[in-house]
């Protein structure tokens, strides 16, 4: 008979978090952190974050490469959506071609990663959730030009079409039409470019027990830079040059998909998830030129369930890496290196999770991975969490990776010299493999009225 009066509870949600409750060492980024630095592009989004440090690999290109627990970003495993992001050919300048108003949260794990994702990951894990074409704005476009002639343009568009369809259509445009040399050493400080990228994504909402979601991915990008003006003179010689100029031309075509069935036991389901990739590179250098070819096809397939309760989850799966790499190297000495190189791995893996109670829970994986051309690869990985106190965790994990270089196109960066470039056949190297352990001790408190970590 009594009317009990409203309660209200306000909170703000944080931009960036770290949870004590799950068992790996994540941290959640979200959009408003993103924005704090005004990111254009997703090498520009770990820019406040103490957990990833950003770097520039050469002055020529302005090509950012992150590093994390002190390695480079190629022994960290960049993933869109649990699908690979930054893999082959693209791992010097992907960073660059995900503008960050696309990017809706990044979750980054320190240390080694989930056996459900791949045999790499060793020295962490990132991964990017792009916006979705259901949560995606109706419209949204934001522009940005600088002092020194630089456009860009970001739009998303999302509209609900019949039959439980959503699409939304993401595209970025940016162009340099003039090299820009501030110090007057006579060479670009940032070189011209013309990028053009296109996300289209669908999602199917019809089915009670069924996701579907797919998408298609185009970018083109041009890159001049180097030496600027006309032709210059040698002052020993006495000759007429040609200015030293770097040029690049990238292409790369994607669809991907993921399909998810849900079935009556609680907990139980089964996720398929494909990626196909073709990527295309071509840079000079001077009097030299470098070209690469990519033609990639991963498919990962998950079933996930508990035994009896949630306390006990488990998953167990297969996938398939297939990648198909032509890369040609001329060098001004006329000397010709070709490397053709075709990978083929499929693995199994497992992966379970126990939680006896709030104060511990731990995540055993393995995985054994068959590669055509290295053999059988063995990746165990284990994760601990004990909370001795509620507002208090410590961490432990350790595993080991695997993972095959691609020289040429990780450390392009090295051709923009003068020196000579002196290489053996690197396709005699063996996989790199690593083993990746450690311990993270984690604490919040308030200071000053303000909740800290």
């Amino acid at each position: 008979p009594t009317t009990l009066n409203e309660v209200e509870l306000v909170d703000r949600k944080k931009s960036s978090a770290k949870s004590l409750l799950k068992v790996a060492n994540v941290e959640w980024v979200s959009g408003a952190e993103l924005q704090k630095a005004a990111c254009c592009n997703l090498s520009e989004s770990f820019e406040t974050n103490p957990s990833v440090d950003v770097s520039f690999t050469d002055a020529i290109t302005g090509a950012k490469q992150i590093q994390m627990l002190g390695l480079d970003g190629v022994y960290t495993q960049i993933l869109f959506e649990n699908m690979p992001l930054l893999r082959g050919l693209s791992a010097s300048y992907g960073l660059n071609y995900l503008p960050g108003s696309w990017i809706e949260s990044i979750q980054i794990a320190k240390g080694t990663g989930s056996v459900v994702n791949g045999f790499e990951s060793l020295s962490g894990q990132i991964n990017v959730e792009l916006f979705k074409p259901q949560t995606a704005d109706k419209l949204f476009w934001n522009t940005y030009v600088s002092s020194v002639g630089m456009i860009e343009n970001n739009f998303i568009i999302s509209a609900p079409l019949k039959s439980d369809w959503h699409t939304a259509l993401l595209g970025h445009y940016s162009y340099l039409g003039k090299s820009v040399d501030q110090n007057g050493d006579n060479f670009a400080d940032d070189p011209k470019t013309k990028r053009l990228t296109v996300l289209n994504r669908w999602e199917y909402s019809g089915f009670d027990n069924r996701h579907i979601m797919f998408g298609f991915r185009y970018l083109t990008e041009d890159k001049v830079s180097g030496q600027m003006g006309t032709d210059v003179q040698d002052t020993e010689e006495f000759e007429l040059l040609s200015p030293y100029e770097v040029n690049m031309h990238t292409e790369q075509a994607e669809f991907h998909s993921k399909t998810g069935f849900i079935f009556n036991k609680p907990g139980t389901s089964l996720g398929l998830i494909s990626s196909l990739r073709f990527h295309n590179q071509e840079t000079s250098f001077g009097n030299s030129f470098y070209s690469g070819m990519q033609h990639s096809l991963y498919l990962n397939a998950i079933y996930q369930s508990n035994f009896g309760c949630e306390s006990k989850p488990y998953k167990f799966g297969m996938s398939y890496y297939g990648d198909n790499y032509q890369e040609k190297l001329k060098l001004g000495d006329n000397s010709n290196k070709d490397y053709t190189r075709y990978d083929q791995t499929i693995g199994a893996f497992g992966e379970f999770q126990y939680k006896p109670g709030v104060r511990f829970s731990s995540i055993v994986g393995f995985r054994a991975d068959y590669s055509k051309q290295w053999g059988m690869w063995y990746s165990p990985r284990v994760h601990l969490r004990y909370n001795p106190v509620e507002n208090m965790v410590i961490r432990a994990s350790g595993g080991k990776a695997h993972r095959q270089a691609n020289v040429l196109a990780e450390n392009i960066s090295y051709f923009f010299s003068s020196r000579d470039l002196v290489m053996g056949n690197y396709s005699d190297l063996e996989a790199e493999k690593a083993w990746n352990y450690g311990f993270n001790f984690t604490y919040n408190y308030h200071l000053f009225g303000k909740e800290s970590t």
